[in-house]
């Protein structure tokens, strides 16, 4: 089983956010890691959803389809979890 760790660091000041997805698997072993910058509009949450979108596109180019997805982000993970149980 591979596990996805997603989160997001915010400088409001310059209006960016720095995004960071790691996936490893059951032994603790990095799979892939990513890293990027993004323009950080609106609040924490909304960079928390992209960090999770993007570590899911990470995953599905690295052809890796079975997850467990993991953010210290409730609300983003709250939303998820309904738009994949609707």
């Amino acid at each position: 089983m591979l596990k996805l760790n997603v989160d997001a660091a915010i400088d409001s000041g310059k209006q960016m956010a720095g995004l960071g997805a790691i996936i490893r698997d059951s032994n603790g072993n990095c799979v892939a890691v990513a890293v990027k910058t993004s323009h950080f509009w609106r609040d924490v949450c909304h960079a928390e959803a992209e960090a999770t979108d993007w570590g899911l596109q990470v995953a599905e180019k690295a052809n890796l389809n079975s997850l467990i997805v993991q953010s210290d982000c409730q609300e983003v993970v709250s939303w998820f979890f309904a738009l994949l149980c609707t």
